[in-house]
């Protein structure tokens, strides 16, 4: 939980600025796709524990549980997709997840299994998951309404890397007036370079 939690919480607040520096800002998806993305991941990551005891367990008899997993993913996603689109389409997968891994997998794991109530797995999991998300979302409303906000060379205002531009400056000896990569500002502040100097 700890491992899955960390990965999401940084891919949530990186993947944006990162698409943004590596692609353009737009090729950035909606906030609401990648949230599910995110949830997806989430919930593949932290399957592994219960699945290692079912393995362990010798557990192998739901043989349907896969085709039933297929046929919510592909129905949710087709009705889904018709009235929502893309996110429809990934609620299909996220919903599949949550009945037969969440759900399912770990009840059968702690009636067939461990022989205990599986109350104890889900209430541990929802302490867990809160224990997770509260952070999560203090530090994101932290990050988003704090005026110590990423300023000055590192960080233009559409929250990509302005490093180059940086370097470029201290490559070439020239002040950096903190422009924040305004185009008109770099335009007045081009230096030429005779051939070979770099």
């Amino acid at each position: 939980m700890l491992i899955a939690g960390t990965i999401c919480f940084t891919l949530y607040q990186l993947l944006e600025p990162f698409i943004t520096l590596w692609l353009g800002a737009g090729y950035i998806l909606p906030r609401e796709i990648m949230i599910l993305i995110i949830i997806n991941l989430f919930i593949t990551v932290t399957r592994g524990a219960v699945d290692q005891f079912l393995y362990g367990y010798g557990l192998f008899w739901d043989v349907w549980a896969p085709i039933v997993e297929s046929v919510i993913n592909i129905s949710v996603a087709i009705i889904g997709g018709y009235l929502w689109g893309l996110p429809g389409i990934l609620l299909g997968s996220i919903s599949s997840l949550v009945l037969i891994v969440g759900i399912w997998k770990p009840f059968m794991l702690y009636t067939w299994g461990f022989r205990k109530n599986v109350m104890n797995y889900w209430l541990q999991f929802g302490y867990q998951l809160a224990l997770i998300l509260i952070p999560m979302v203090l530090m994101n409303w932290i990050w988003k309404y704090s005026p110590l906000q990423p300023s000055g060379f590192l960080w233009r205002h559409n929250d990509s890397f302005n490093v180059l531009l940086y370097e470029r400056h201290a490559w070439h000896g020239t002040s950096w007036t903190g422009n924040s990569g305004d185009a008109a500002a770099l335009e007045e502040e081009k230096v030429s370079v005779p051939y070979g100097a770099l």
